[in-house]
């Protein structure tokens, strides 16, 4: 948790104690609590314990003002850790106050939410607040909250949030479809990156989920955590849709934009299950070329025969450079895992933007960006030390190959400045670019401009690049 200590609001104080809606005598017999309350409060190491105190008390303006005070990047709204909480516990309206002013907290970047009754007000409200434009709240967490009312709509847009937490602990009542629910919401969220579902108890609806995936492509990374899951053709699966099958399906034909994979799923029922789920991802895997990392442990429960006939079928991928756990192949990755990984890293994020410094750099850039450029490309990564020489020859290639070559690499670092909106890099990049006649093969322009559009970041263009 990170908080600000040496910058401190300087403003004229406010009356802290007018910000107390119930008289508790146990509260205010609390030295840091009257420390804070009188504006004497320096050391925020007990931030935490006023937050919780806070939200015990139902006072919510108080840990308003607490948060603005410290800077925190992060508040935490439950009557507990979030791990043990429990539905219809926090106070009523207690997150809707916090949500209608979140405006005055610019400096909070993490909002969890513990036992909350998710009613049509709240989600209202909370999507206003996501779209506001000084919110600043990238991480978002759910736990052990309900959606109130057969008509609430969750969220359906959140410009700024990159990373979504669902968790569900609980048995719920039989039809509980609440995450059912919330994740066709999440199609619109234009900068969702990861999403991580845990719901411990009830069976994932994976055809929503799959349906999700196709849909919003920003989503790269994807965390599932259940221990009712239904194997393909498992006895007893209620409903066709909760098969992981719909998942690996999407994947295998390269129909999400998912580099890194955590599945921690279980099906006690079936003893065949971790196989079943070997043998799936082994088949996606033939085909599908965007995934980099997979976490599964349910292998290390898998017998050697799978693993072994798995190990073959990897050799069908040139993708994958990552899969845990290690110990069912002797702590080491598996060799067709090796043998990505060794050709990929001229590949990587590093390398890519790596290559577009240097090129711009050989190019004859400006004397203010050759400086720029010089101090990125000094003590980097291996990756950065072999693009300069590599980038020397094929920048001024004329051979279709190194050509192809060339455009694929300053096509995916354009795009790259393109998703943090990095317009001044983005614009220098495809003018040095024009200076020097160099220009992406047509389908490498059409993505830039297309990623450019889809994230309404046409500023990142130059006037007139996209005709």
């Amino acid at each position: 948790m990170k908080r600000s200590t040496d910058t401190v609001n300087t403003t004229a104080h406010t009356n802290r104690r007018a910000l107390l809606v119930h008289n508790n005598p146990q509260l205010l017999a609390e030295p840091d609590v009257v420390a804070f309350l009188d504006n004497r409060m320096t050391d925020w190491d007990t931030y935490d314990d006023l937050e919780l105190r806070f939200v015990l008390a139902d006072e919510p303006a108080l840990l308003v003002e607490l948060v603005q005070a410290s800077q925190s990047d992060i508040v935490c709204l439950s009557m507990g850790s979030l791990v043990d909480v429990t539905p219809h516990t926090l106070p009523a309206g207690f997150l809707d106050h916090v949500l209608q002013h979140l405006s005055v907290m610019p400096s909070l970047e993490s909002l969890e939410v513990g036992g909350a009754d998710l009613t049509a007000q709240t989600c209202t409200l909370l999507q206003t607040a996501l779209q506001a434009p000084n919110c600043n709240v990238t991480e978002l967490t759910l736990t052990n909250c309900c959606l109130v009312g057969a008509q609430v709509v969750f969220p359906q847009h959140a410009p700024g949030v990159t990373e979504f937490k669902w968790f569900q602990t609980y048995k719920a009542e039989p039809g509980n479809t609440e995450l059912t629910r919330i994740l066709p919401s999440l199609a619109g969220w234009s900068s969702l990156a990861r999403l991580h579902l845990f719901s411990e108890l009830i069976p994932f609806n994976f055809g929503v989920l799959a349906q999700l995936l196709q849909t919003n492509r920003c989503i790269q990374s994807l965390y599932l955590l259940s221990r009712n899951v239904f194997g393909p053709g498992a006895p007893g699966a209620p409903d066709q849709q909760l098969s992981p099958t719909h998942l690996f399906d999407v994947i295998k034909r390269n129909q999400t934009s998912l580099i890194d994979v955590s599945l921690c799923l279980e099906d006690f029922l079936h003893p065949g299950f971790n196989e079943q789920m070997l043998n799936l991802l082994a088949d996606c895997l033939t085909t599908n070329t965007t995934l980099e990392s997979v976490t599964m442990p349910g292998i290390q429960l898998c017998s050697d025969a799978a693993k072994q006939a798995f190990i073959r079928d990897l050799w069908r991928n040139h993708t994958l450079i990552s899969l845990e756990p290690q110990a069912p192949f002797g702590l080491l990755s598996p060799r067709p895992i090796r043998r990505n990984h060794t050709w990929h890293y001229r590949f990587s994020s590093e390398f890519v933007i790596g290559a577009a410094e240097a090129f711009m750099r050989l190019m004859g850039a400006p004397v203010e960006v050759g400086k720029m450029v010089g101090s990125n490309l000094v003590s980097t990564s291996i990756d950065r030390i072999y693009c300069g020489l590599f980038m020397s020859i094929v920048c001024k290639a004329t051979h279709a190959n190194a050509v192809r070559l060339r455009s694929a690499c300053l096509r995916d670092a354009l795009i790259r400045y393109i998703a943090v909106n990095d317009e001044a890099t983005c614009k220098r990049t495809i003018e040095t670019m024009a200076r020097n006649k160099v220009e992406l093969v047509p389908a490498d322009k059409a993505a830039v401009v297309t990623e450019a559009v889809r994230r309404n970041s046409m500023n990142c263009l130059p006037a007139g690049y996209a005709g």
